[in-house]
C-alpha cells in the first residue's frame, strides 16, 4: 500500500525537512492550478497576511523550535506579552480575566489544557496556574474542549468502536489540534485541513511536541484511494492542504467537524464548500466558532456564518439564543454544536455550553436553560490595566 511505502522518519530534523519539501509542492500544485477545489486561493482577506509568510519557509529545523515565536503572527498574542511583566501576573486573576477558570469549571483534568513546554524559548509563553502555563489561545482552545465535554461528545467519541476521523478545518498554528488531539490519541486521527502556508506553523508545532505521533504530510504520490479507505487510520495527524477537499469524499465518514475563528475570514462559496461536505459525510458533530459578520471580510455579506451552517446544520443553541444575549458585543463570537440535517443524529448531552460575550469588561454569570454565559474582560483590556498601573508608578 502506498501509505505503507510512505514511513514517516522519527528524526526531527527529518520531518521538518519533509514538511518543508511537501509544502513548497503543495504551492507549486496551486499555483499551476491543478487543484481539485474552485475556491482554492486564499480569501482576500488572507492575501496581506501570506505575503510576509514566505520567511518561514527558509527556517531551519533549529529555528522551528521556536515556532511559538512566530504564532504571534496569525493569533495576535505576542510572546513578550509574558515575558518580564511588571507587576507581575497574579495567576488566579489571569486565569479567570482570560476565561480559563471559566471554561475548566467542573471540568476533569484529563480535559483541561495547557501550554506545552517549549525549551528552545527562555520563558514560557504564558503564565503558570495550577501546574500549567495559561495564555489567551490556551484559553480559546479550552472553550472548544469543555463545550465537546459539556455535550458527552468526547466521552462519545473515546468509547466509540473502531478508529474515528476528526477534522479542523482551518488548524492555526496547531494548537487546538495538539491538545484535543492528545485528548482522544488512541482511537482517533486528527486531520487539519488547511492553506499550505499555514500547514508550516500547524506542522512545525505538532512535529515539535508530538516526536512519538505518526503525521502524514501531504503529497501526491502517497494521497491515494487506498490511503483514503484505510491508510489515514495509521497516522495520528494528517496535514492537508485545502484544495483537495473534493477528494474527501472517499472518506465514508467524518466523526467531528471543527472549525474555531477561520469561517469569519472566507468567502460565502468556500464556506459553503466546506459546509457541504460536512453535510454529506459528517455522521457525529459540528463545532463552530465565529463571529458572524467579520469587519474586514467584504466576501461574505450578505450571507453570515450562522446563516450557512442553519441551512445545513441542526444548531445548539439556536442563533436566535445569541439574538438575544450577544447583540451588542462588538466581537460577537457564536459558539454552536451541530449534527447534520436529515440525519438521525443526537447529543449524547444537553450541555451546559460555556460561552464568554466580551462586550464589557465586567464580569456577569447568568445561566439560561442549558447554556451559560458570562461576561468578560479580554486579555488585551487586563494588559492595559497593568500598563495603567506601571505609568502611575
Amino acid at each position: 500500500m502506498a501509505d505503507q511505502l510512505h514511513q514517516i522518519d522519527q528524526s526531527y530534523d527529518r520531518q521538518i525537512g519533509l514538511l518543508k519539501r511537501n509544502v513548497t509542492l503543495m504551492l507549486e500544485e496551486r499555483a499551476a492550478g491543478s487543484g481539485k477545489s474552485d475556491n482554492a486561493q486564499p480569501a482576500p482577506i488572507w492575501l496581506e497576511t501570506l505575503s510576509v509568510f514566505n520567511y518561514m519557509i527558509n527556517l531551519s529545523a533549529d529555528d522551528f523550535r521556536q515556532i511559538r515565536y512566530h504564532t504571534s503572527l496569525i493569533t495576535g498574542e505576542s510572546i513578550l506579552t509574558y515575558w518580564h511583566q511588571y507587576p507581575p501576573f497574579e495567576p488566579e486573576l489571569f486565569a479567570r480575566n482570560i476565561g480559563y477558570e471559566f471554561y475548566t469549571r467542573d471540568v476533569p483534568k484529563k480535559y483541561q489544557l495547557g501550554e506545552p513546554a517549549a525549551e528552545a524559548l527562555p520563558r514560557p509563553l504564558g503564565v503558570e496556574y495550577q501546574g500549567r502555563v495559561l495564555n489567551g489561545n490556551i484559553s480559546r482552545y479550552q472553550s472548544c474542549v469543555s463545550n465537546l465535554y459539556s455535550m458527552g461528545i468526547l466521552d462519545s467519541l473515546s468509547e466509540k468502536a473502531g478508529r474515528c476521523l476528526a477534522l479542523e478545518i482551518g488548524g492555526g498554528y496547531g494548537g487546538l489540534a495538539h491538545g484535543l488531539g492528545n485528548i482522544l490519541a488512541g482511537n482517533t486521527t486528527y486531520i487539519i485541513l488547511d492553506l499550505p502556508e499555514m500547514l508550516l506553523f500547524s506542522g512545525g508545532y505538532l512535529i515539535l511536541n508530538n516526536p512519538k505521533k505518526k503525521i502524514y504530510i501531504y503529497e501526491p504520490a502517497t494521497f491515494t484511494a487506498d490511503f483514503l479507505k484505510s491508510g489515514i487510520y495509521n497516522y495520528d495527524y494528517v496535514l492537508l492542504p485545502n484544495f483537495i477537499l473534493g477528494s474527501l469524499y472517499q472518506i465514508s465518514h467524518i466523526d467531528l467537524m471543527i472549525n474555531m475563528q477561520s469561517f469569519q475570514e472566507m468567502s460565502k462559496e468556500q464556506i459553503a464548500e466546506y459546509l457541504d461536505f460536512g453535510h454529506a459525510r459528517l455522521t457525529g458533530y459540528l463545532y463552530n466558532d465565529n463571529i458572524d459578520k467579520h469587519p474586514f471580510n467584504e466576501n461574505l455579506a450578505p450571507a453570515t456564518v450562522t446563516s450557512l451552517l442553519d441551512s445545513r446544520f441542526s444548531l445548539f443553541p439556536s442563533p436566535e439564543f445569541f439574538d438575544r444575549h450577544l447583540s451588542s458585543s462588538p466581537w460577537p463570537y457564536r459558539q454552536y454544536v451541530g449534527v447534520a440535517k436529515d440525519r438521525e443524529i443526537t447529543f449524547p448531552k444537553q450541555g451546559p455550553l460555556r460561552i464568554i460575550d466580551q462586550s464589557t469588561r465586567y464580569r456577569v454569570f447568568k445561566e439560561n436553560s442549558s447554556v451559560r454565559v458570562e461576561t468578560e474582560r479580554d486579555i488585551m483590556k487586563c494588559l492595559m490595566a497593568y500598563a495603567r498601573k506601571l505609568i502611575r508608578r
